[in-house]
């Protein structure tokens, strides 16, 4: 499933997958009336609709029986953020066989993380983003900690890098520098991952990438989703799979 609008380009090819912004609110216009007359308009003999319409209508009967009101123990933040870690506990808690979860963190009350300006460290633009985050991942832990027989892992990764350098406006430009955390039951924990690279200098705007995010992904692949090999959902020639046993 994928909290978003559209379907993310790392499901695509798959099967099985349900793209919602709102899966409470995740069904046809016309409601069971309109689910009726579609199904036995396509699905009653073989054709191109019938397999979206058929998990499509598959997918809005489960989320159809997920108890929305039921909270857990969580304190989650009052974000859409926090809203959306809320509503992936409430799927996994309600619905049998969901697998992967995407959330696109991408603001909160209009802050972005494109921080070129006011980055901050204890205050400012960033600061205010990390502690939604780490709020919304720790309510959302809290919650999968009472369930018996399900667990869960949070893996969030940045979708491009900064520079490490501080720019004149106090924030940072586009670059190579990114970070992934890892969080769960089943996560190596309490360890930082990096390797050393070339001496930095406040002169130097970038530097050379040390640890690749394929390397992070594969491994969680691999240990927690049955991935067999890593040059499975990594098939360039250049890449070489490196685990680094973040998965207990």
């Amino acid at each position: 499933m994928a909290l978003s609008t559209y379907q993310i380009a790392s499901f695509n090819g798959g099967n099985g997958v349900t793209p919602a912004y709102d899966p409470s609110h995740f069904d046809y216009p016309g409601g069971a009336t309109l689910k009726s007359q579609l199904s036995s308009l396509y699905g009653s003999f073989p054709n191109p609709v019938a397999a979206g319409l058929s998990g499509d209508l598959g997918a809005i009967q489960k989320l159809l029986g997920v108890n929305w009101n039921g909270l857990g123990q969580g304190s989650y933040p009052a974000s859409v953020l926090g809203g959306q870690f809320r509503q992936a506990f409430q799927v996994i808690r309600d619905v049998f066989g969901v697998e992967i979860i995407t959330i696109d963190y991408d603001n909160i009350t209009g802050q972005r993380w494109d921080t070129h300006n006011d980055q901050g460290v204890f205050t400012g633009t960033m600061s205010h983003l990390m502690a939604d985050l780490a709020a919304a991942v720790s309510a959302f832990l809290t919650d999968m900690a009472t369930l018996t027989g399900k667990t869960a892992l949070v893996l969030v990764y940045t979708e491009f890098g900064r520079t490490l350098r501080e720019n004149d406006g106090k924030g940072t430009d586009h670059g190579r520098g990114g970070v992934s955390f890892l969080a769960g039951n089943a996560v190596n924990g309490g360890q930082v991952f990096t390797k050393p690279g070339v001496p930095w200098t406040n002169s130097v705007d970038d530097l050379p990438v040390q640890i690749d995010i394929r390397d992070i992904q594969a491994e969680v692949a691999v240990k927690c989703l049955g991935v067999l090999h890593a040059k499975t959902i990594f098939p360039d020639n250049g890449y070489a799979y490196h685990p680094y046993g973040l998965i207990t």
